[in-house]
């Protein structure tokens, strides 16, 4: 029997990188999943969602973002009915360059944990507002919508750094509702690009692999 096809051969391995791919999401305890969507105007989204049954949603993020003008936090952030700070109150400084894009929930601070916001990434929610109707509030979805911004349409597209030194998204571990801080309240996720991306990076895999064979 002759051995197999160039293009069977690239079929194995693009297989083999897909596996990889998902397989690398279900190693890890917890996943936060990062979807940059280019709206082809100069203007993106950057939205994350958080893995289901093993963590209790996103309480911190650094992300690094290249090729953009500007971006500008959107993570969930308010103020309770007390009028207290709740959510995504720490840092929160918006970019007008290529940068790290950072915030977190705070939970050393002396309102928590009644102003922490659990299921970030996982369900859409509203943070009350203590002035105006009923109705009024500060919403999100899920996936949450953490930036919004620009990028220069004649350069690269916008996109976020694949480097576990230079992105970091942190989850909450368990729910804290009294007490002291309990140990290990957050953990650091995996984080990967959403399915789409996956795909297309292993595409790109087994067409490296295809060149290199027929050279």
């Amino acid at each position: 029997m002759r051995g197999r096809s160039i293009r069977e051969k690239s079929i194995v391995v693009l297989g083999m990188v897909v596996a990889l791919c998902l397989l690398g999401s279900a190693v890890q305890a917890a996943t936060v999943t990062l979807d940059l969507q280019d709206h082809g105007d100069g203007t993106y989204d950057l939205y994350a969602s958080s893995s289901l049954g093993d963590n209790f949603g996103i309480v911190y993020y650094n992300i690094e973002l290249v090729n953009i003008l500007t971006a500008v936090h959107q993570s969930p952030m308010g103020s309770n009915l007390s009028y207290i700070p709740t959510g995504f109150t720490g840092a929160g400084v918006n970019l007008s360059a290529d940068g790290a894009l950072f915030s977190y929930q705070d939970t050393n601070s002396a309102t928590a944990p009644g102003t922490l916001l659990y299921g970030i990434g996982q369900t859409a929610g509203t943070i009350n507002m203590p002035v105006g109707p009923p109705s009024r509030g500060v919403p999100w979805t899920a996936p949450v919508r953490l930036a919004s911004g620009t990028y220069d349409q004649g350069g690269p597209a916008p996109a976020w750094v694949d480097d576990d030194t230079l992105t970091v998204v942190n989850v909450f571990a368990q729910e804290w509702t009294e007490g002291g801080i309990p140990s290990g309240l957050a953990v650091r996720a995996l984080v990967v690009p959403e399915p789409a991306t996956m795909v297309l990076l292993a595409l790109g895999a087994g067409l490296m692999v295809t060149l290199r064979r027929r050279r």
